[in-house]
């Protein structure tokens, strides 16, 4: 007897999960990949080189122009500190002696100083508002006196 049910979940089908399928976490659709190889009597896995991937790399390869993403002969750095020198800080970026000497003047108030830009972008909203129901308000005014 014909059973579409049992045909369907016989095996995996590749088609789109649904969410009913996922919201679990117990289906695991996986990529498709077979095994590389069988394993024997013993349970032993063997490898059948017939399914290993292998790259062909092509015989001309020194002769291309791709390199590599490292250079293949880095130089050593020369640079050497004279005393008192340092590297050149970047402007958007603070390194820990710096953080750390901060906090040693100013103390712990991060929590202050995101308090008073909350305080800031509250004027500024403020302020912003204020200018928007002004202009609506002009623009009102105009509209009643055209009217009979």
């Amino acid at each position: 007897m014909f059973k579409p049910t049992a045909r369907l979940l016989g095996r995996k089908r590749r088609i789109p999960l649904t969410t009913k399928q996922t919201s679990k976490g117990g289906f695991y659709k996986g990529s498709g990949v077979g095994m590389l190889g069988t394993l024997d009597s013993k349970a032993r896995f063997r490898v059948d080189l017939d399914r290993v991937r292998t790259f062909v790399v092509p015989s001309t390869i020194h002769n291309t122009n791709l390199t590599p993403f490292v250079s293949r002969h880095p130089s050593k750095s020369t640079k050497t500190f004279q005393e008192g020198e340092t590297w050149k800080e970047h402007p958007k970026f603070i390194t820990s002696e710096k953080y750390l000497q901060d906090f040693k003047e100013r103390g712990n108030n991060s929590e202050y100083l995101e308090y008073e830009e909350s305080q800031e972008q509250q004027e500024l909203i403020a302020q912003q508002q204020a200018e928007w129901n002004k202009g609506r308000e002009t623009a009102i005014a105009g509209e009643g006196k055209g009217k009979p």
